[in-house]
């Protein structure tokens, strides 16, 4: 039985956004980042620069490293108080009551593997880290400059979930790093071509692409539910190469502080993405990546089950 607590707890689940951004939505998941603080005009907000730093440390926190590139968050939205789940393998949708005693209909928008997948890795992820004041649900990956990947989570490295989040971060990586071989007969919007950084390196950092915010409604005249709109969210944060136990980056607060972005090419390469973002999210690695996303915030949805319930709906898949 999902419980009202439940409910109030997933409207609330936090934005990974950091502060140095503003944040707009222009409908339909559209979005439009705009900076802050400009490059080299001097340091940031103290208010700002507390809440990114606050927000940095959280992210770290959550993942173990510096995500550098596209994670899946938050619990879906927009369904009644649910009693029960149960999921029809042969037709690949699930069949939902809730508390008034209606029957849904949701029909699962990935391939059966790769559900069952998403399921057990956010299951075990979250009954693992039980102990912790906010257990965790982790999807994402980031990529390594020899095209070798870190998964965060429980997702199986080997699965097409986790190649397909990596060829969507390959994307990301590519413009935002303007590395030749995640570009490989890619063509980006409007025919963009990456610039290289110029000299010698003195701020790295993580671009991570966030997918999150899944809103659901029912269709007119009916009880099948589907997904109606999500965010995606581009963010570029200056880290500290390696260092962590993963392999991936720890946050460098010192630029953080300083309100320095990156190196002026990967910061002009970052702006265009996230200035064009309604046609990267065209892509078909970026709508793969939304329909991984989607199917994990429904995952996440089926957490106030009891244990015995959401074993049951594994085993079912």
């Amino acid at each position: 039985m999902f419980t009202q607590p439940f409910f109030q707890a997933a409207r609330q689940y936090r934005r990974r956004t950091v502060a140095r951004v503003l944040l707009l939505s222009l409908g339909a998941g559209a979005l439009l980042l705009t900076a802050l603080w400009a490059t080299g005009s001097g340091a940031p907000p103290p208010a700002a620069t507390a809440e990114a730093l606050t927000v940095a440390a959280d992210v770290e926190r959550t993942y173990g490293s510096m995500p550098k590139g596209v994670t899946a968050e938050g619990v879906a939205q927009g369904f009644p108080p649910l009693a029960a789940v149960s999921y029809d393998g042969a037709a690949n949708r699930f069949t939902l009551r809730d508390q008034a005693g209606n029957t849904l209909v949701y029909a699962s928008p990935v391939s059966r593997a790769d559900l069952k997948a998403i399921f057990a890795a956010i299951y075990t992820d979250h009954r693992q880290t039980a102990h912790l004041p906010r257990p965790r649900t982790r999807i994402g990956v980031s990529l390594r400059q020899d095209m070798s990947f870190i998964v965060f989570g429980e997702l199986p490295k080997t699965s097409q979930v986790a190649k397909d989040l990596s060829a969507a971060d390959r994307i990301l990586g590519g413009t935002v790093y303007a590395t030749p071989a995640f570009l490989r007969g890619v063509r980006l919007p409007r025919d963009y071509k990456p610039t290289r950084v110029r000299g010698k390196r003195s701020v790295w950092t993580a671009a991570q692409l966030n997918f999150h915010q899944f809103t659901f409604a029912a269709q007119p005249r009916g009880n099948t539910y589907q997904c109606v709109s999500y965010a995606v969210t581009p963010t570029l944060t200056p880290v500290i190469p390696g260092g962590k136990s993963d392999g991936g980056h720890a946050r460098d607060e010192a630029r953080i502080r300083q309100g320095i972005m990156g190196e002026r090419e990967e910061v002009a390469n970052f702006e265009f993405l996230k200035t064009n973002l309604m046609e990267f999210r065209q892509m078909p690695e970026f709508v793969r990546a939304g329909l991984i996303g989607e199917a994990a915030a429904f995952a996440r949805l089926t957490l106030a089950l009891p244990a015995p319930e959401q074993d049951q709906l594994l085993r079912s898949m």
